[in-house]
């Protein structure tokens, strides 16, 4: 899932360069929470975006190349960017598949970057400044023209994202519409980056993982332990275990564990070889199935060590 620049958002400008150079600090900040929970951290934006103005003399392409913002906050902006379609592409693309022509007004002007976010049912950035867009979700006016038929006008809402905290605030939300993107095992495997950032996976559950078909009765659910588990590392070092909330899931009974073969079972080899007992486990409703997971609080990070079938116990 992408997200999309709102271009209205851009008419207002700072008072100074450095305020200006905030104002985008806000923007990255939105885009790496968004991608903690699975987003792709692609930032659709309108042609000619580069060239806007954000504050006097000073435009978003004269910030990619000043000096005075840490070169790794540019680099991953321009990454964001550059790749396309355009927002104007994107609404042609659904136009053409949905046999549908499409506007979008907001205080009575054309908004194609909110007009895209509610097309593909993304998050939509805005760049700080304009009050109007400090609260989410906001309304716009989309209007459909259907072929034979007369224009169609409705009041729709629109994911609006200007700051990091109402990024983490759109988490589940975010996670829930992520899930749709994910019809099989295959496709959430190869696109694990984007959808697990922080989850690392063993041989035997990447394996487990790639072979959903999506029709399974508990594929759904699996996934959704997954951006869970995803997101809770965000908050791992602070909170501990006692922060991962919003799923069912514990720890292996010391009499199992005390069990030679069945505490055999719960071990599995991580990427490089090592072999790790993964004994904290969800449990996905729709099947008796089970996700194994370890913990590196220090990190930030959680390892997928099995999933499958319910082991012995």
């Amino acid at each position: 899932m992408d997200l999309f620049l709102n271009e209205l958002s851009l008419r207002h400008r700072s008072y100074s360069r450095i305020e200006a150079i905030g104002r985008m600090d806000s923007i990255l900040k939105v885009l790496r929470e968004c991608r903690q929970h699975g987003a792709s951290g692609v930032l659709r934006t309108v042609k000619g975006f580069l060239s806007s103005i954000i504050s006097e003399g000073y435009t978003i392409r004269d910030w990619l190349g000043d000096g005075a913002v840490e070169k790794e906050r540019r680099t991953r902006f321009r990454s964001a960017v550059t790749k396309g379609p355009y927002v104007e592409e994107e609404i042609a693309g659904q136009e053409e598949t949905n046999a549908e022509l499409y506007e979008f007004h907001f205080d009575g002007d054309k908004a194609f970057g909110l007009g895209g976010g509610f097309l593909l049912e993304s998050p939509t950035v805005s760049i700080p400044g304009d009050v109007r867009f400090h609260v989410d979700p906001i309304t716009i006016k989309v209007s459909t023209l259907k072929a034979g038929a007369q224009i169609e006008t409705l009041d729709a809402e629109v994911c609006s994202l200007t700051n990091e905290n109402q990024a983490t605030n759109r988490a589940a939300w975010i996670r829930e519409r992520v899930q749709k993107d994910m019809a099989d095992g295959n496709i959430a495997w190869e696109k694990r980056s984007e959808f697990f950032p922080n989850l690392t996976f063993c041989n035997g559950a990447a394996t487990s993982l790639r072979a959903f078909s999506g029709r399974e009765p508990y594929f759904y659910q699996v996934c959704r332990h997954l951006l869970i588990l995803n997101s809770f590392c965000l908050s791992l070092q602070t909170s501990g275990m006692a922060g991962l909330t919003g799923i069912r899931w514990s720890d292996e009974s010391e009499r199992t564990l005390n069990d030679a073969n069945l505490r055999r079972m719960r071990e599995f080899n991580d990427p490089d070889g090592q072999r790790r007992l993964f004994s904290k486990h969800t449990k996905p409703t729709g099947g008796n199935i089970r996700i194994h997971f370890l913990p590196f609080p220090g990190e930030s990070k959680i390892m997928i060590g099995y999933i499958g079938p319910h082991l012995e116990y």
